[in-house]
């Protein structure tokens, strides 16, 4: 078969199998694969409903007749200039030329279009060919596996490209000065691509090409790895998650700390810290194992029960990811100053009193990860499989209203009236007081049933739900202050097990 059309190399395999050729299952694997996909559906869309759909169907020989005039206006009336590129330097340039008038490229789009075209500028007595081939094929797999981490979009790609740079270069930043103007870090951090133009064009100007040969292979090659330990840690269920670790019951292990981490709404300090632990201890699992842990154990700690902004601790988290992935930190010096971090901003003899002094636990950000992690700790002690009916993909993609459950429910007063189960046991000021409770919510399948019904009838409901915790509480005759207080303790006793040193 001979392609008038040929895509780029992360489009063109995809492109003659799923569109050209028709075949069924071929994976899509990176967000253009989906693109192509949605092109193929309209195109068809448009063709169906010239067929049949439109107001004057078109009968077969209409129908022949039309899609003979569209071949004619397609291989006869487009018009293309062709223009012969002689190099790859001169590639980049006209693809960013061009660009600027398209679609918004994504910083790391901007990175693989200059490494190419610098890739041209230092062609003398290096291996242009390779290398440029080495960007494209890196390239590939990088996107695949952001398009696995669930990171497509260009933001997404711009985060990443972010991460990588502080994990290599952030211990050398510092504010500048450029035409009298201060420059700070996050500024700098904010245009990565022009970071690395600047940090490549010093080699070009001093003709040091075969410096700079390496330094593009080595910058490529750590792309390329850390976008593989980042689809590890978002994604750890993935087929082909932890390559680099033999011993299945290790790799089982591992993927709790990362599945936990991902469930997180994962700050990017705390993702910069993980990639750069697990980048720097890949064949040390039981450190590796033990270092995840405390990662995420500071994520929860600082950034949902101290609620801390995500500002908070950002030189210093970034400093010592630089640090570890360079070397400069060993095991232990890691553990020593995370743990430091732990005790001076959110001390552990103080996670009772912040989770009871919240007024509001329904508006917590981190209301349905803790009952998650608390159905999970159930069920692993009371169920014989130790794991839920409802996975975290199911909980996550509902709003608050269709997943948790106040027990004692917001409002006492019913449709037809107060509801008397709730008012002989609570006064205005104590239904106020409680309603919000930590140890009043709950994970839910039955809560649009249940509603302000009372304890006695709400039971029918929870008989029949999904979630463990919310079938436990089957286990009380009433609910009252004394039960909601009674729960309350059980579930900071399990916070400070689970989130302690």
């Amino acid at each position: 078969m001979i392609y008038k059309l040929e895509l780029d190399e992360d489009n063109n395999s995809y492109f003659r199998e799923a569109v050209i050729e028709a075949k069924d299952g071929v994976e899509k694997k990176i967000e253009s694969h989906k693109r192509l996909e949605a092109a193929k559906k309209q195109f068809k869309s448009y063709l169906d409903i010239k067929r049949k759909e439109s107001v004057s169907p078109l009968n077969d020989e209409d129908y022949f007749k039309f899609l003979n005039n569209l071949l004619n206006k397609i291989s006869q009336s487009l018009v293309f200039t062709l223009y012969e590129v002689e190099d790859d330097a001169e590639v980049g340039v006209i693809f960013e030329v061009m660009n600027d008038r398209g679609k918004p490229l994504s910083e790391l789009e901007k990175v693989k279009n200059y490494l190419i075209y610098l890739a041209g500028r230092i062609s003398n007595d290096q291996d242009t060919e390779g290398l440029v081939k080495n960007i494209n094929e890196s390239w590939k797999i990088i996107l695949e596996n952001l398009s696995i981490a669930g990171m497509s979009k260009n933001s997404d790609e711009d985060r990443f490209l972010r991460l990588h740079y502080i994990i290599n270069y952030y211990s050398d930043m510092k504010t500048i000065v450029k035409d009298g103007k201060k420059i700070g870090i996050n500024s700098q951090l904010a245009d990565i691509h022009k970071q690395l133009k600047e940090y490549f064009r010093t080699y070009e100007r001093n003709e040091a090409y075969g410096k700079c040969y390496d330094e593009m292979q080595e910058y490529i090659y750590s792309l390329k790895s850390m976008s593989a330990r980042l689809r590890d840690i978002l994604k750890p269920d993935y087929y082909h998650a932890f390559p680099n670790i033999e011993n299945e019951k290790t790799r089982q292990d591992l993927s709790v700390p990362f599945s936990q981490i991902g469930r997180l709404e994962v700050q990017s300090n705390i993702l910069v810290l993980a990639v750069s632990i697990y980048e720097t201890f890949i064949k040390q699992p039981d450190e590796l194992l033990t270092l995840m842990k405390l990662c995420e154990i500071l994520a929860f700690r600082i950034y949902y029960i101290w609620g801390y902004m995500a500002s908070k601790l950002q030189t210093r988290i970034y400093k010592l990811s630089c640090d570890i992935y360079r070397g400069k930190k060993n095991y232990s010096q890691i553990k020593s100053e995370i743990n430091t971090i732990l005790e001076q901003e959110a001390p552990e003899n103080e996670i009772e009193l912040k989770l009871t002094s919240n007024d509001d636990f329904y508006e917590w950000k981190g209301i349905k990860y803790f009952l998650y992690e608390y159905e999970l700790y159930k069920c692993q002690k009371k169920i014989v499989d130790g794991k839920p009916e409802l996975t975290w993909e199911h909980l996550k993609n509902q709003i608050k209203k269709e997943s948790i459950e106040h027990i004692l429910p917001q409002t006492i007063i019913g449709s037809g009236g107060e509801v008397k189960y709730w008012t002989k046991r609570f006064n205005a000021v104590e239904h106020s007081k409680n309603v919000r409770r930590l140890g009043n919510l709950t994970l839910s399948t039955t809560h649009l049933g249940a509603s302000n019904k009372g304890f006695d009838e709400k039971k029918e409901y929870y008989k029949k739900s999904q979630w463990f915790i919310e079938r436990e509480l089957l286990n009380n005759d009433e609910w009252t202050i004394n039960e909601i207080d009674q729960r309350e303790k059980e579930l900071i006793n399990f916070a400070i097990n689970r989130w302690s040193l």
